[in-house]
């Protein structure tokens, strides 16, 4: 049977999610500000329980797309932005589960959806768009 694990949240617009391959009870929610709504509740969202309760992690834009674990470093997670017009930047990491986050400030499109590892090379990510095709970059943030 089905069973929703957002109930408690009260949101309209998921768009991605992202399980803890260590611990499949602590989930990672993208997402978007309602539209019809007016409902400012867009942001990164993490359950440690299988989604009896949620705590919003990050809110930078209306507009989160995605959560994506980084599958050889531990307590790296990446969060990404849909379109946001260049109101902030679209691609950030957490190095502590999203305690605290450093955006990509030299990310050169307003859009990130997805964050691919290269398998041959543990310094680079792939980062689709919407839009903007998909850009090849460093794994953190310059200046990290």
């Amino acid at each position: 049977s089905w069973q929703e694990i957002t109930a408690g949240l009260d949101i309209r617009w998921t768009t991605d999610f992202e399980i803890d391959p260590q611990d499949s009870r602590i989930i990672y929610l993208a997402v978007c500000d309602d539209p019809a709504g007016g409902r400012q509740e867009g942001g990164l969202y993490r359950t440690r329980d299988g989604g009896a309760r949620w705590t919003r992690l990050a809110r930078k834009s209306a507009l989160h797309f995605s959560a994506i674990l980084h599958p050889r470093r531990a307590g790296w997670l990446y969060m990404t932005l849909a379109y946001n017009e260049t109101r902030c930047p679209p691609l950030w990491l957490s190095k502590d589960r999203g305690a605290t986050w450093e955006a990509f400030t030299d990310y050169p499109f307003c859009s990130a959806h997805r964050v691919h590892f290269d398998p041959a090379d543990e310094n680079t990510i792939y980062v689709t768009s919407y839009g903007g095709s998909v850009w090849q970059g460093p794994v953190e943030p310059s200046g990290a």
